[in-house]
């Protein structure tokens, strides 16, 4: 409740209890940048979070690699792991600070359920992951699609007598105006 003892207003403040979660956050971050300075960039990246209260738990680098699509006029990113606790109130401002820096490309944060699990390998980047090939059957039977772009039968696709639907144009009929 204000108070005016002399024409300044004063508040009491109640302080609001602090609740800090464990997060995740992957950070594509500007490969020309790690690639010469990587303690001048681990350095930044745990500026930026504690910039707003947050403490790292965990920071590993994993590779560099070409992205899908291009983003913010960069063709490459090295990837960074880091697991820190932090006010779940400061996370909007990690993002904004993220999204104005020239160092991160992109990022994202996830709030881990299990608060006190963290991987003991997070900047490892050589753990093999075990993929069925695409099309793989029973018994070592490929089901998949067949070189050169042709189906069982032979041809490239489309119904029972093999056509796609377009000839020479395109599937784009011409009538003559007669």
């Amino acid at each position: 409740m204000p108070s005016d003892p002399g024409g300044v207003l004063s508040f009491t403040v109640f302080p609001r209890e602090v609740v800090v979660r464990l997060y995740e956050g992957m950070f594509l971050l500007d490969s020309g940048r790690a690639g010469k300075e990587w303690d001048a960039v681990q350095a930044e990246m745990t500026a930026l979070l504690g910039k707003h209260g947050a403490s790292v738990a965990k920071m590993g680098r994993w590779d560099e690699r070409k992205l899908a699509y291009e983003i913010k006029g960069h063709r490459r990113a090295t990837y960074l792991l880091t697991y820190f606790h932090a006010d779940p109130t400061s996370i909007d401002g990690i993002r904004r600070d993220c999204s104005l820096s020239t160092l991160v490309i992109r990022n994202l944060i996830l709030a881990r359920e299990d608060d006190h699990a963290i991987p003991d390998d997070v900047g490892r980047v050589d753990t093999p992951v075990e993929r069925e090939p695409v099309g793989a059957l029973e018994g070592g039977r490929f089901d998949g699609p067949r070189p050169g772009g042709r189906d069982r039968d032979g041809d490239r696709g489309g119904g029972r007598d093999g056509d796609r639907g377009g000839g020479r144009d395109g599937g784009r009929e011409r009538r003559s105006r007669s």
